[in-house]
């Protein structure tokens, strides 16, 4: 699951919360989005999109999407429409 801190706080959540279980429960993907539970490369993906909506996943992240045989990997390959970087 991805939420962003602004769910959270919507959610009766505040910061104090929030920066004590960084890295716990909460583990941060990017500024102010969090994933609960297991943080696999489908859920960074729809981090990723989430936060970049003129994105899609591209190269072996786009294979998995479609369930072709690619080899695993740990990172979420990206393509958008302009030049920019997010690292999750």
């Amino acid at each position: 699951m991805v939420l962003t801190t602004e769910q959270l706080n919507q959610a009766g959540i505040g910061h104090h919360y929030i920066e004590s279980r960084r890295g716990g429960i909460l583990i941060p993907l990017a500024r102010g989005v969090y994933g609960i539970g297991d943080v696999t490369p489908a859920v960074r993906l729809r981090a990723v999109l989430a936060l970049m909506p003129a994105s899609a996943g591209s190269h072996h992240t786009a294979g998995r999407g479609h369930a072709l045989p690619v080899r695993p990997v740990d990172v979420v390959e990206v393509t958008t429409a302009r030049r920019s970087r997010v690292v999750i």
